[in-house]
C-alpha cells in the first residue's frame, strides 16, 4: 500500500507563499480578522457601564485653595475591600466609580496633610 503525504501550508516567512497573489490572500485574510476583532472590541466598549460615579472637590481648609493630586480612595464599609481609586486634578476635582449601590468609605490623603474619611451611601443608582 503506497503513503499518501500530505502537504503543510507554510506562513509566508517559512517560504509557504508562492508568489505575490498568494501573499495578497494571506495578508487580506489576516487583515479580516484584525479587523473584526477591532469591531467586536470596540461594540464591547461602547456597552453601557453600570457602575455609579461620585464626584467632588478637595480644597485645603486653611487657605481654601483646591488641593492637586490628593489620593482618593473608595471602600466597602462593610469589609474594606478597595473598590476604586483616582488622585485629584490641578483644580482639586476628582471622580471615583462605585459599581453597585451600598455604603462605601471615601478617603482622602495628600502629603502635608491628615487623611480624612468619610462614609458615604449610594441609593436609587444615583450618581453623587
Amino acid at each position: 500500500m503506497g503513503e499518501k503525504s500530505v502537504e503543510r501550508i507554510k506562513p509566508f516567512w517559512a517560504g509557504g507563499v508562492k508568489d505575490a497573489e498568494d501573499l495578497a490572500k494571506f495578508v487580506m485574510k489576516d487583515f479580516l480578522l484584525l479587523a473584526l476583532l477591532g469591531l467586536f472590541s470596540m461594540l464591547a466598549s461602547a456597552q453601557p457601564r453600570d457602575n455609579l460615579t461620585i464626584s467632588g472637590h478637595v480644597t485645603d481648609a486653611d487657605l481654601k485653595e483646591p488641593l492637586a493630586q490628593a489620593t482618593v480612595q473608595l471602600f466597602r464599609s462593610k469589609d474594606s475591600t478597595f473598590v476604586g481609586g483616582t488622585v485629584t486634578d490641578l483644580r482639586g476635582n476628582f471622580t471615583v466609580e462605585a459599581p453597585t449601590n451600598g455604603i462605601y468609605r471615601l478617603k482622602i490623603s495628600s502629603v502635608g496633610f491628615q487623611p480624612i474619611q468619610r462614609e458615604v451611601t449610594l441609593r436609587n443608582n444615583r450618581d453623587y
